[in-house]
């Protein structure tokens, strides 16, 4: 299938995820026309040589950025409103986390899904979680379709995650205020599709498509989980968000 627009992908990362970035970002890059990449708590000097000499990689660090450190906020920073006209990003965004490898067939099936009227004005992803009717605690009140595991059918979801999302740019151009806090894109993302009327879907994959590099206690996500009350720590703040919506009409 041939596509006029262009294809970007969009992430965000920071220092002790340098190794990781390398890795996710090569399996990507043959798929895209533009890459993107928000280093956080980067001065320009730190910037890795493979992304400073690539030219199809555009890069910002938070250190002399006047949003400063946007944490996984910054992979939607190149194609927000805030942004749009120095970016100029149309076609297809493909928001991508820096400690995820992808496949080969991600980008092209992906584009192939966004192409059918029924999912063209949709959010896809390929993890998400059904929020239990009632729920006001996040993480023990719902049904969770992973990356990393296996997705039989189209599932029509409430949160889809952002770290392997995709959606066209004339669809969803978010402001960076619509993010409240940092480290907790997925649920300000789905809180905008919910008000919006806009439809999030995981869609199949098998067990193993996607391959993890980082353990899940050294994320932000077993901080959150955890409930700890370390910096990394959103679970308050999610609570807060998820109980505020009417998920179920």
């Amino acid at each position: 299938m041939l596509y006029e627009e262009e294809v970007v992908a969009c992430v965000a990362t920071m220092p002790c995820r340098a190794a990781q970035l390398e890795i996710a970002c090569a399996s990507l890059l043959p798929q895209v026309d533009r890459m993107f990449i928000y280093f956080n708590d980067y001065a320009e000097e730190q910037v890795p040589e493979w992304a400073v000499c690539d030219p199809s990689i555009t890069w910002v660090t938070s250190n002399e950025c006047p949003y400063g450190d946007l944490g996984d906020v910054g992979k939607f920073f190149f194609c927000s409103q805030e942004m749009k006209d120095v970016f100029r990003i149309s076609g297809d965004v493909f928001t991508f986390d820096d400690d995820i490898v992808y496949p080969e067939w991600y980008v092209e099936q992906t584009r192939q899904k966004l192409s059918e009227d029924s999912l063209s004005c949709s959010l896809l992803s390929y993890h998400g979680a059904i929020l239990h009717k009632g729920c006001t605690d996040y993480h023990s009140q719902k049904t969770i379709f992973e990356v990393k595991g296996g997705v039989a059918q189209l599932t029509k979801v409430h949160v889809g995650g952002t770290g392997c999302m995709s959606f066209r740019s004339s669809l969803f151009a978010p402001s960076l205020k619509m993010f409240q806090h940092t480290n907790m894109s997925d649920i300000f993302v789905a809180k905008w599709a919910k008000e919006n009327g806009v439809n999030v879907y995981v869609l199949p994959h098998q067990e193993g498509d996607f391959r993890i590099l980082l353990e899940a206690q050294n994320t932000i996500f077993a901080a959150t989980f955890r409930g700890d009350g370390s910096e990394r720590d959103r679970s308050a703040e999610i609570r807060k968000i998820v109980s505020s919506v009417r998920w179920h009409d």
